[in-house]
């Protein structure tokens, strides 16, 4: 899984992983630092090539707790990317944005509600696979139960 990358507040409290694309546009603009790089991997940019950050840190402004309340706030699709550490929930398949999916636990046209109580991130085969069943009635598994974040269960653990 070299593709995620590890943020950490600038307090160095890990706040969630990211793509390595989001977390080389955050160190490019100064948003945040390259704490950690793979010693063997490399991306190829027009001037030679750079190594590929493993931990990147916030310079400032983004603890924890401020993260965990910017986004508690409302829900979002971001929100449960974060939430979920951009993994299917079912697969356990690492994803990025575009490719993650908004999957019901309880499906909408049974009554669930679109909230963090009620939705995951998943990927398109596991989300079309479970279709209009519960994930018992599909025979799938959670990888974890969705709720709102908050608190500590929104500093995510180590990988």
């Amino acid at each position: 899984m070299y593709d995620r990358v590890e943020v950490l507040s600038y307090a160095y409290e890990h706040l969630y992983l990211a793509d390595w694309k989001d977390a080389i546009s955050d160190v490019f603009v100064g948003r945040a630092e390259v704490v950690e790089e793979h010693e063997n991997m490399f991306i190829g940019m027009v001037n030679g090539s750079i190594p590929l950050p493993k931990v990147v840190r916030f310079k400032g402004g983004m603890s924890a707790a401020k993260f965990r309340n910017k986004l508690s706030l409302r829900f979002s699709r971001e929100g449960l990317f974060l939430r979920d550490s951009g993994t299917c929930q079912y697969c356990m398949k690492p994803l990025d944005r575009k490719e993650c999916t908004i999957d019901h636990v309880l499906p909408r046209s049974r009554g669930g509600k679109t909230d963090w109580d009620n939705c995951v991130i998943s990927c398109h085969k596991c989300n079309n696979d479970k279709g209009n069943q519960t994930p018992i009635e599909a025979g799938m598994n959670l990888l974890s139960l969705p709720h709102k974040p908050g608190g500590q269960n929104y500093v995510r653990k180590k990988r």
